[in-house]
């Protein structure tokens, strides 16, 4: 990919769609290599066209800039303001996004360590009524309360393991690392 960046206008000839063969034709390997090679360049025609294109849609080229400067003084650096005060709210888009994102981690991790010290609140007021429920001669009963009570306990700290517990942790587009210097 040592080719200049094609913009459009450029007076190169378009590559010879070689002919594709049918569907019931074996294809000999240098038909193979010849196809390979014409959609490998369209490939990177395309590319370098949507490159061009996005870097068209930043910043219009040097030429129509100068002819802009020259029927409108002092156009260029309204636009590179404009472009400067555009770049100012995306950080501040950005910084808002990445608070809002550490509000809301704050937030699941207050809620989460409230909901264990409700459940092993709870989980004691059980085992303590087992216990109460087993002294006063109920022994079965008291055991199925205890039980009870040590089975959510466990299925609580299982389903926390296997499913994370609802923990937020960054995904593979939100690393926590900032786009900021």
């Amino acid at each position: 990919m040592s080719d200049e960046l094609a913009v459009p206008g450029d007076d190169k000839p378009e590559p010879r769609r070689p002919p594709l063969p049918s569907p019931a034709t074996p294809i000999d390997p240098d038909q193979a290599r010849v196809i390979a090679q014409f959609v490998r360049q369209e490939i990177t025609q395309d590319i370098k066209h949507e490159i061009h294109q996005h870097w068209a849609e930043d910043l219009p080229p040097a030429d129509d800039l100068i002819r802009l400067e020259q029927a409108s003084p002092g156009a260029i650096e309204r636009v590179l303001n404009h472009m400067d005060r555009e770049q100012e709210n995306r950080d501040r888009l950005n910084h808002r996004a990445a608070a809002y994102d550490e509000r809301r981690l704050e937030a699941s991790v207050t809620f989460h360590q409230t909901a264990q010290w409700i459940l092993g609140v709870i989980a004691i007021i059980a085992i303590g009524g087992g216990i109460a429920v087993i002294l006063t001669g109920h022994s079965a009963v008291g055991l199925a309360a205890i039980l009870s009570a040590l089975a959510v306990l466990a299925l609580a700290f299982i389903w926390g393991r296997t499913t994370g517990g609802g923990d937020t942790k960054p995904g593979p587009e939100d690393d926590g690392s900032s786009d900021e210097p």
